[in-house]
């Protein structure tokens, strides 16, 4: 054999090799009540916020108390089995089996925010059941922060008891005991190691009615540290 040939055949190896994806390792938090549009967290220092209603429309809704004082966050939709584009990120939704639209999804009843309330956004949800759904943003920046709030709720009491999420190989505490229409919101925070992450659903049959996700850039290096870098570099080239 010529050492051509076993070249070509190192080449063809190299190529033939699976490439590997993996995400971020991520920090659950707790499942928590959601009784009204306080229930959207906009963490202090983080420098944007957005929304994704899934089954719904766009809409806009204030977190503060009666939907006003508040932060506005922009909701925007996303179909079943689709995606949406928000504050430059892309989250899509693959692998649910269904939507409801009707209501007792949800009993968190405040209407505030236009055109949409934060009652409908809740009220309308997309499912799975049979532990293939996934939900993945993608245009993330390596090295950013990100939190994703999770909301979900079912009509019939329990339902939800083993549903989960799992991300960058860490699961999700499980949704636990609820009432029908009882409502709750689990929030995920990591640091972007590549340009996506995924979220794979399981559960009974888990549904979800929304996200908030909120971003924190890396800071860039300020203008005065840049010149004193750039000073100490001109002393180290006189000595």
């Amino acid at each position: 054999m010529t050492k051509r040939t076993r070249t070509l055949i190192l080449a063809t190896a190299v190529v033939a090799l699976p490439s590997v994806s993996h995400s971020a390792v991520v920090t659950w938090g707790a499942w928590t009540a959601v009784t009204d549009n306080t229930a959207i967290v906009t963490t202090a220092g983080y420098s944007s916020y957005l929304g994704v209603n899934f089954n719904g429309s766009n809409t806009t809704i204030n977190n503060g108390p009666g939907g006003t004082g508040g932060t506005d966050v922009a909701f925007t939709a996303a179909a079943l089995n689709g995606s949406a584009v928000a504050g430059g990120l892309t989250v899509a939704n693959a692998g649910f089996a269904f939507q409801s639209t009707g209501t007792g999804n949800s009993n968190v009843t405040p209407a505030v925010g236009a055109p949409q309330t934060w009652a409908a956004v809740l009220d309308r949800v997309i499912g799975d059941d049979n532990n293939l759904a996934t939900i993945t943003l993608s245009g993330l920046t390596a090295g950013d922060d990100y939190y994703v709030q999770f909301f979900s709720s079912a009509p019939d009491a329990n339902i939800l008891g083993n549903s989960r999420i799992s991300s960058g190989g860490v699961d999700s505490p499980l949704f636990g005991a609820h009432s029908g229409g009882g409502t709750k919101s689990m929030i995920a925070t990591f640091t972007a190691d590549g340009p996506s992450q995924a979220f794979s659903i399981t559960g009974t049959e888990p549904t979800y009615s929304a996200l908030v996700i909120g971003v924190k850039p890396v800071p860039e290096p300020s203008a005065a540290l840049l010149g004193a870098l750039g000073l100490l570099g001109l002393a180290r080239r006189r000595r």
